[in-house]
């Protein structure tokens, strides 16, 4: 057994030969973790929000392009920066507007055989934990294949303490989020494995008491970049998971 030193403010044990003795419940993040980047997914949500900003919020393009990304790494998402700094959006229309209304699901997400295999090696429940809305949540996991292997769903709706535009969005990587995940998920942080792509969130977690944090970084992330802080696994695909954590 060995207990990694992370800077965090929080010791977790980890039996390397067996890491993980002790969990019942998976959080696992969605976008960009339980499929790859190249879907050209990530690129259609940003445009989306940038016309939001400029066509229903009526920021300029200069304006939009400045606090477009400068929100979404202060903030965790752009739409949480844009509430803080005032904007009372509506956010059911936001979500259809940046999701269901605007991505080609059926075009590029498909049936993962890997993925489903991969998932199904895991004994212990399946809770997805996703700062999107829940209409995107279902029809990706549909179009995947995989909506039957997750005994819950956590998306923004219920992450909320309320729908009513100008409450503070309460999304990873805040700790709250995740102490909040895991009271409705009914698990305890140190009972938990989490799954995700964003190196801010894999401290988050962390940080939270999760006691198995795993960073799935993707295939096109450059071999160069460091592994993410609180890290206790890191693997290029979702795939890869059950051979890290010695279920193979």
């Amino acid at each position: 057994p060995t207990c990694p030193s992370i800077d965090l403010g929080v010791t977790m044990c980890i039996d390397l030969r067996n890491p993980l003795a002790g969990v019942t419940t998976l959080l696992v993040d969605m976008d960009d973790c339980l499929y790859s980047r190249s879907t050209g997914l990530p690129q259609i949500v940003r445009e989306g929000i940038h016309k939001y900003m400029t066509d229903v919020l009526r920021m300029s393009e200069e304006d939009t392009n400045a606090k477009l990304r400068q929100y979404y790494y202060d903030h965790g998402t752009t739409l949480c920066g844009l509430v803080y700094h005032g904007f009372k959006i509506d956010y059911d229309d936001w979500h259809a507007k940046v999701h269901t209304d605007l991505l080609p699901y059926d075009d590029v997400l498909h049936p993962n055989e890997a993925l489903i295999e991969a998932i199904k090696k895991f004994p212990q429940r399946k809770v997805l934990f996703s700062n999107a809305d829940i209409k995107h949540c279902r029809r990706v996991l549909q179009r995947l294949g995989i909506i039957d292997l997750f005994d819950d769903l956590l998306a923004f709706e219920r992450l909320m303490p309320s729908m009513e535009p100008g409450t503070p969005v309460r999304c990873k990587p805040q700790v709250e989020a995740f102490k909040h995940a895991c009271k409705l998920a009914n698990v305890e942080p140190e009972h938990t494995c989490f799954f995700d792509d964003s190196a801010r969130n894999v401290k988050g977690a962390k940080a939270a008491g999760i006691k198995v944090v795993v960073h799935v970084r993707g295939a096109e992330t450059p071999a160069d970049v460091p592994p993410a802080e609180g890290a206790d696994f890191t693997v290029a695909r979702f795939e890869d998971t059950p051979a890290a954590l010695g279920l193979l």
